[in-house]
């Protein structure tokens, strides 16, 4: 038998979540805290060991700090721990940083992963690029290295997606394309340059349609 519970505080806010199997073994225990504005805090996954903090854009006591003008409850990290963060024996598993255009929008998504056997110097990004009306254009997706020194280097882009809209701004078609260094591709590449994340300058690849690998993913 399984049982699934959850419950609620007295905002009608989401504070826990289990899974019973044989009434006797919990398989899942979720636990969530909120600030007073309704930002999440805490996850905490009892079964597991982990902890996961969140930082928002209010938590600054400078807001000089942000690049954008006004604070706007935005999601700025979270940090993934193996116990409790003010444990001084729990390590970091990873952190992954948001980024934003002046405007609010998300621009930079960054995923770094910690601990003994995983990429210590590398920084997984998704890029994001809009239309100048608003919805979503291109999503990027890869990453760079910080040397000895901590300067960003060898910025690479695995996978990119465009996604198509019809005049209500409704999205009628997402095409994933596999990327390659210009010059490197198939014939009539489609050029895309973006920001590098890291090094803060211009880096310019290429997308041809022959590479388009056929996840046309219809609707909205």
């Amino acid at each position: 038998m399984f049982e699934r519970e959850f419950e609620y505080d007295n905002r009608g806010r989401l504070i826990e979540e289990t899974h019973v199997v044989d009434d006797t073994t919990t398989v899942y225990d979720i636990s969530y805290t909120y600030d007073q504005l309704g930002n999440r805090q805490t996850k905490i996954d009892s079964v597991n060991g982990q902890w996961v903090v969140y930082d928002y854009d209010v938590d600054l006591a400078d807001p000089n700090e942000l690049e954008f003008p006004t604070w706007h409850n935005r999601l700025l990290e979270y940090r993934m721990y193996d116990g409790d963060p003010n444990d001084p024996n729990t390590s970091l598993l990873r952190t992954v940083s948001y980024t934003y255009y002046k405007t609010g929008q998300a621009s930079n998504i960054t995923l770094k992963d910690e601990g003994e056997g995983s990429e210590y110097d590398t920084y997984h990004d998704l890029a994001l690029y809009y239309h100048s009306h608003g919805p979503l254009w291109r999503a990027l997706w890869g990453s760079y290295e910080l040397d000895e020194e901590q300067e960003p280097t060898g910025y690479e882009t695995s996978w990119a997606r465009e996604f198509f809209y019809d005049s209500p701004r409704q999205r009628y078609l997402a095409v994933d394309y596999d990327t390659v260094i210009e010059g490197e591709g198939s014939s009539d590449p489609k050029d895309w340059t973006w920001d590098d994340p890291g090094a803060g300058h211009r880096s310019q690849h290429a997308l041809s349609q022959d590479q388009v690998t056929g996840n046309r993913a219809a609707g909205p």
